[in-house]
């Protein structure tokens, strides 16, 4: 729930593992270079990371009803934000690991994780 969000990110702020627009890179084979922007990420007291990718847009679809078009957008969006799980979790310590990354619709006040 957002509730529960908000007290995990406000427990992230107080040990100081909460960071935003985190800025991410790398290289693949060749000359492909990849390139993003986390909105927020913040590791857990059990040292698990999490990511969320911001979408201010509204999740509305004119054919489809309000649960059926933010399925629709999360289905959308999910590449993206599973990208950048990868790479973040490239960036990561050794032995560190991304728990779950997800996509907060800000119009709706929802939350859409995926565990990894």
């Amino acid at each position: 729930s957002n509730p529960d969000l908000v007290a995990r990110l406000r427990g992230a702020a107080r040990r100081g593992t909460l960071w935003h627009e985190v800025k991410i890179g790398w290289a693949e084979a060749g000359p492909l270079l990849t390139t993003g922007s986390i909105d927020v990420l913040w590791q857990d007291p059990d040292g698990g990371y999490h990511l969320l990718d911001y979408k201010a847009s509204e999740a509305k679809d004119d054919d489809a009803g309000p649960a059926e078009s933010l399925r629709r957008k999360a289905a959308h969006y999910h590449p993206q934000v599973a990208l950048y799980a990868e790479g973040v979790a490239r960036l990561l310590p050794a032995g560190a690991r991304i728990a779950s990354y997800g996509l907060w619709f800000v119009k709706e006040g929802v939350v859409v994780t995926w565990p990894t």
